[in-house]
């Protein structure tokens, strides 16, 4: 399985601290009314896919930013950071989380679901 990460992903202990990093009270986004707010991880193909999430799960297990097998309102595996009551909170972290993902070579990026 860990054959089919992409090259030089980073390990599940630099993923955890990147999502803890990134939860850790980042200045409010812009109010956007309310949105469910996830950060997913691009890989080039479906095996790279499902080794990815394996990584990812197991670094989010037990945190407060679960990564979900059928986010609500998405097509593809996620890490869900929460729920923005138009505070701009979740969308802060969600911005916060990508960076530190994208500093230790993972390619993440935030996607905002609205109800």
């Amino acid at each position: 399985m860990a054959a089919s990460l992409p090259p030089a992903f980073p390990s599940t202990e630099k993923i955890r601290e990147a999502i803890l990093s990134g939860r850790a009270c980042p200045p409010p986004e812009r109010p956007n009314g309310c949105c469910r707010v996830y950060v997913y991880v691009d890989t080039d193909d479906a095996a790279q896919a499902r080794a990815v999430s394996k990584v990812m799960a197991e670094a989010a297990q037990g945190l407060a930013t679960p990564w979900l097998k059928k986010p609500y309102g998405v097509g593809c595996d996620a890490l869900y950071v929460g729920y923005d009551n138009a505070s701009g909170l979740a969308l802060a972290m969600g911005r916060k989380i990508c960076n530190a993902l994208r500093e230790i070579g993972v390619r993440a990026y935030r996607e905002e679901i609205m109800d």
